[in-house]
């Protein structure tokens, strides 16, 4: 019985403690326990509400559901602030969208049709890069601080793997410019550190983010499971600084591979065209900018209108301004089309000829609709500063 009363008066003991210590650490940083508490709840129902415009966007209103678009629609509705739960099938009030023009989406059609199509000049300029990375490997073990069994050495065995083994043949133009501007930037990286004989701290974190990268887009799931067993964080599961939401477990890589099964109809043609059962893993987006100019929310009109030049890029490849992929006109409305894999973004105000800040985050991940076939364009929407 005296152990028990024991037992007990110190777990009483160590809970007053546990109290007493947040109570402490919140006064230290200037907030009152009361105050504490508040913000926990304030950030709770926060998260609360991206999750339910994430989902919305995404299964009603065919929006990509960026963070950079949610933090737009939160904006629009700031009674969601007060919101512990959210009743299903809420209304958001989402912002005024610009009418698509005949001319926009002939654009498109024009632009889906050629990016979907094989080209062999850059099918030889992917067999020639893959080489390059294959032959640059073995020069690796020669590099004084390179260290076979750590964590980048472990990553680039399984890249050498895939590369002698996957066949990379018959992909469309956009995903084999991805693959041939993220094997080169490894080529740069290795024959760099070769010749130095040393791999400085940049060039490894370089290396791994490209792996990384690669393992979105090669159909090797030794690769990505490599990077799901070590939890490599990336850039992308990152949904805003409040919020993380972390995109489903694909599990097997079929919907990651460059070929398989996938439909891509736009909604406003109203013909099916054949195009869009070339089998290739390839997305339409339609692009468009809001902007925020002090507490207004300006979406249409001359202010944005053809104003932003909007480029998309492998978040490894963020340096290298000229493997950027360029949208087809000056936002807004613009198109792109895009792979199943997570882009960074940038926006270029061509008025002031300076870059944008863009709320939220600039990283895009396309992957999210790659189950979703149907006969929807997506939108993805860019929140920035004036």
């Amino acid at each position: 019985m005296n152990l028990i009363r024991s037992v007990c008066g110190l777990l009483s003991f160590l809970m007053l403690m546990h109290c007493t210590v947040n109570r402490q650490s919140t006064e230290n940083i200037g907030l009152s326990y009361g105050d504490y508490v508040q913000d926990m709840q304030r950030k709770a129902r926060m998260a609360t509400a991206k999750k339910y415009i994430y989902s919305d966007l995404l299964k009603n209103h065919d929006i990509l559901p960026t963070a950079s678009a949610i933090e737009l629609i939160y904006l629009l509705n700031p009674q969601l602030a007060q919101m512990p739960t959210i009743p299903e099938n809420y209304k958001l009030i989402l912002p005024q969208r610009p009418s698509v023009t005949d001319s926009l989406k002939n654009s498109m059609l024009r632009a889906f049709e050629y990016d979907s199509e094989y080209d062999p000049e850059r099918q030889r300029a992917l067999d020639s890069s893959g080489r390059s990375c294959i032959i640059l490997f073995s020069g690796l073990h020669h590099i004084s601080n390179w260290a076979p069994g750590d964590t980048l050495a472990l990553a680039m065995n399984q890249l050498y793997a895939a590369l002698r083994e996957l066949d990379l043949t018959g992909i469309n133009r956009v995903q084999c410019t991805q693959l041939i501007n993220l094997l080169s930037g490894c080529s740069n990286i290795m024959s760099r550190s070769i010749n130095n004989a040393r791999l400085t701290d940049a060039d490894r974190f370089g290396l791994m983010d490209i792996c990384y990268d690669l393992s979105f887009l090669l159909p090797s799931n030794a690769l990505r499971d490599f990077f799901r067993k070590f939890k490599y964080p990336g850039r992308q599961y990152t949904l805003s600084n409040e919020v993380v939401i972390v995109p489903q477990d694909a599990g097997n890589l079929e919907h990651y591979a460059l070929r398989g099964p996938m439909v891509n109809n736009f909604d406003a043609i109203p013909f099916h065209h054949p195009v869009f059962s070339n089998g290739n893993k390839l997305r339409s987006f339609r692009v468009s900018v809001q902007l925020r100019k002090g507490n207004k929310i300006i979406s249409d009109g001359p202010e944005v209108t053809g104003r932003y030049k909007v480029s998309f890029f492998a978040p490894a490849l963020e340096a290298y301004t000229a493997s950027h992929l360029q949208c087809d006109a000056l936002a807004t409305y613009s198109s792109i089309n895009l792979s199943a894999v997570t882009y960074g973004t940038k926006v270029l105000d061509v008025r002031t000829n300076k870059e944008c800040i863009i709320i939220g985050s600039v990283f895009v991940d396309a992957s999210v609709i790659v189950h979703k076939p149907g006969t929807a364009i997506y939108e993805i929407q860019i929140f920035v500063n004036e």
